[in-house]
C-alpha cells in the first residue's frame, strides 16, 4: 500500500554523500545511492577530502552539488591507489544509478576481496535473517495512530509494540488486544 511504500523520495543527509538521482527530486531506489554514498565515504577514508569538493572553493556546497550531479571528481596526484581501487571506485560514482556498481557486485570486486578473511568471503549469503516481528497490520497501527491521536497516544502504541523484543511476547494476546482497541484503534 502507499502508506508503507519505502522507496525514497526525500533528500535528506549530509549533501557531500548525496547521490545525484536523489537531487532530482523524483523517487529513486536507495540501493544504489547508497552505494554512491559508501564510494564517498571509502574515498574520504583513502584521500582525506570529498571527491566532489570544488578545490577553488571547498565550502561552497551549491558547487559540490553541481560537481555531483555531473560527476566530477579526480584524485590529487600525491595520492596513490591501485587501479583495483580506482576501478571500484568509478563503478561506485557511475552518475546512472541502472549502471552503477551493486552491493553484490561491491562484494565479489577484487579490490573488496584484497585481504579479506577467507572466513568473510560470501558472509552476506549465510546471514539468516529473523522473520519480522510486526505484521502488516502493526505497522499500519501505528502508522493511523501517528496520523491521528495526540502525542500521547503515539506514545502508548509505540510502548505496546516493545513487547515485541520481549522473550513473554504472545503475538495471539497483542492481536486480541489490539483488535479490541486497546490504544492503537478506536
Amino acid at each position: 500500500s502507499s502508506v508503507t511504500d519505502s522507496t525514497p523520495k526525500t533528500t535528506v543527509g549530509t549533501p557531500a554523500y548525496i547521490a545525484p538521482e536523489v537531487f532530482s527530486g523524483d523517487k529513486y531506489e536507495g540501493e544504489p545511492a547508497d552505494v554512491w554514498s559508501c564510494g564517498v565515504a571509502l574515498y574520504t577514508m583513502l584521500v582525506g577530502a570529498y571527491p566532489f569538493q570544488d578545490p577553488d572553493h571547498p565550502s561552497s556546497a551549491p558547487r559540490m552539488v553541481q560537481r555531483i550531479i555531473r560527476g566530477q571528481y579526480s584524485i590529487p596526484p600525491e595520492i596513490s591507489l591501485s587501479p583495483a581501487c580506482l576501478d571500484m571506485l568509478g563503478r561506485m560514482f557511475v552518475r546512472d544509478p541502472a549502471q552503477r556498481i551493486t552491493l553484490a557486485q561491491l562484494r565479489q570486486h577484487p579490490w573488496f576481496l584484497v585481504n579479506l578473511p577467507r572466513e568473510c568471503q560470501g558472509a552476506g549469503e549465510l546471514l539468516q535473517c529473523e522473520p519480522p516481528r510486526q505484521t502488516e497490520a502493526d505497522i499500519l497501527a501505528i502508522i493511523t495512530a501517528a496520523r491521528t491521536r495526540s502525542a500521547a497516544a503515539v506514545a502508548a502504541a509505540a510502548a505496546k509494540m516493545q513487547h515485541l523484543d520481549s522473550q513473554e511476547f504472545n503475538e495471539e494476546e497483542h492481536l486480541a488486544e489490539m483488535m479490541e482497541g486497546d490504544g492503537y484503534l478506536e
